[in-house]
């Protein structure tokens, strides 16, 4: 399906990311795995990689800083000569009553979250627009629409990449530039299997479909959306949560 598609994944060593990326890579795109730190989990990600495709490329870099993002692009640019797929998924978490946040956890999840998201966007439109085509792909969360105790610095990321896509899909429209965004709500992931189960439960109660969703079935929505099939829908942010925002 994306046979000649070049698609970089942000936040991509692990979690929704991971999935995302492993996704277009078993689909015939050549994938670029952005991360910005190095573990265990990097060795079972390219273990993962190795399996399907030597279409890929690793890029460690940190989104948060406009310097390191330019480089990305100018090391992608250089090795592929351009970009037909953003996949921004990088995400980080810093919770935290509003009375008790201080102003590191509140500057580092903007910095992250919708900071990197425009700096990449940035640097993404410069090779797409050439083309007259192109597809970016923003990753929110259903607090971007129904905000969370604790999470006022998280939801006002979230939140502002929907506006962001709306704003987006609008003004690069004109260069065959689709953008879109997917808003997962509880997905089986690092961050959900740290949660007490009965933290879970409470949440569960209030899921139609009864429990969380899985990795996979938000990169299926995300190849949707980045695919031929979608070629009618921009600005739209699509909902993942089995129900839990109607």
């Amino acid at each position: 399906m994306f046979k000649n598609a070049i698609v970089l994944v942000t936040g991509a060593s692990k979690g929704i990311g991971k999935e995302i990326g492993l996704y277009f890579l078993r689909n015939g795109a050549h994938v670029i795995f952005n991360y910005s730190r190095n573990g265990p989990h990097l060795d079972n990600l390219v273990d993962e990689i190795e399996q399907i495709s030597q279409n890929y490329m690793l890029c460690q870099y940190d989104i948060s800083q406009p310097k390191e993002v330019s480089k990305m692009f100018q090391e992608v640019k250089k090795t592929h000569g351009k970009i037909t797929h953003l996949i921004n998924n990088a995400g980080i978490t810093r919770d935290g009553w509003v009375m008790m946040m201080g102003d590191k956890n509140w500057k580092d999840v903007l910095n992250v979250n919708l900071s990197g998201a425009f700096y990449c966007i940035r640097e993404a439109t410069k090779l797409m627009y050439r083309n007259k085509e192109g597809v970016i792909i923003n990753v929110s969360s259903t607090s971007g629409f129904k905000g969370q105790p604790g999470q006022t610095n998280y939801s006002a990321t979230k939140g502002g990449l929907i506006s962001m896509t709306k704003t987006l899909a609008q003004e690069l429209a004109p260069y065959g530039i689709r953008v879109n965004a997917v808003a997962p709500g509880f997905i089986e992931t690092e961050m959900t299997n740290r949660m007490p189960q009965e933290n879970l439960n409470s949440y569960l109660e209030f899921i139609p479909l009864e429990r969380l969703g899985k990795p996979i079935e938000v990169a299926e929505t995300v190849g949707f959306l980045a695919s031929k099939k979608s070629s009618y829908i921009t600005g739209q942010s699509i909902v993942i949560d089995g129900g839990l925002t109607t």
